[in-house]
Order: C-alpha cells, then structure tokens, then sequence
C-alpha cells in the first residue's frame, strides 16, 4: 500500500503554475493589491489544492507547497531571493491566503461531511476501512488520513 502522493503534487504544481501564468500579466499590470490577492486566491491557490482533502500531506510535501507558493509571490511583487525581505514580509505584502492552512481547512470541511453521512455510504466505509491482510512495512508507519484530524481535535 503506497502513500506516496508526489506525482500528485507535481501535478497540481504544474497546474498551479499555469493557472498564475493566466493571471500573471493582469495581476502586475493591475497595482492593486486587493486585487491581486484577490486574483491569486480564486484561482491559483484552488488549483495547487485540488483534491487536498483526500490527502495525507508530510512535512516535506506541505513544504513543497510552501515552496512553489513562496516562488509565486515573490514573481507577483517582483521580488527576487538576493533581495533578502523575509517570507512573514512577502506574505504581508501580497495579502494572499497560506496554501497548508488553506488546504487543511478543505479537509476538516470533507471530514465534516464524512461525518455527518450515515454509515451505508461508500465514504464513510473507505475512511474507516482498515488493510487487516497486508503486512506493516519496515520503519515508522505512513501517514494517514485521519493523523491531521486526531492531531487538530485530539
């Protein structure tokens, strides 16, 4: 059983990437920054999440996304790396949303709706479906679905 989601968020990278092209030359012409931010969040950050809520996201692939949302803003403002403005002062400049906080909110929305189901649906048997004839793999267990959800409710 492969929990690995990599070619996934390469994907909605890529996406995500050809999604700020589109609104890239709109957004710089535009010296609004309302509108900017407005135009980042309704398009690009959906497409670089799409799908999120079925995720199990690590360190390193919520990094990833940090990354590739750090890379656009910086393209947004025009600001490059040898500048040396910190990420706290980018984000406060480009006033978009955080893609992990955006993406842990849609899952806590799907969890919501899981369960609120009642227990005859398919959703509500593959979330709580445990693989009991597969062996354990070496090493610390893959991260699962519902860690983000035990780790926020406790």
């Amino acid at each position: 059983m492969n929990h690995d989601i990599s070619r996934e968020l390469a994907r909605r990278r890529k996406a995500a990437w050809i999604s700020f092209a589109s609104i890239r030359e709109l957004a710089i012409s535009k010296s609004d920054p309302k509108l900017r931010s407005h135009l980042f969040n309704s398009t690009v950050i959906p497409a670089l999440i799409y799908g999120s809520e079925t995720w199990s996201l690590t360190k390193k692939d919520a990094e990833k996304l940090a990354v590739t949302e750090r890379a656009m803003e910086r393209r947004l403002l025009k600001v490059s790396l040898q500048d040396h403005i910190p990420n706290k002062r980018i984000r406060e400049m480009s006033k978009v949303r955080d893609v992990i906080h955006a993406a842990t909110k849609s899952k806590m929305r799907w969890a919501g709706h899981v369960a609120r189901r009642t227990n005859d649906r398919w959703a509500s048997s593959v979330t709580e479906w445990f693989p009991r004839d597969i062996k354990r793999t070496r090493g610390r267990p893959a991260t699962r679905w519902e860690d983000l959800l035990a780790k926020e409710f406790g």
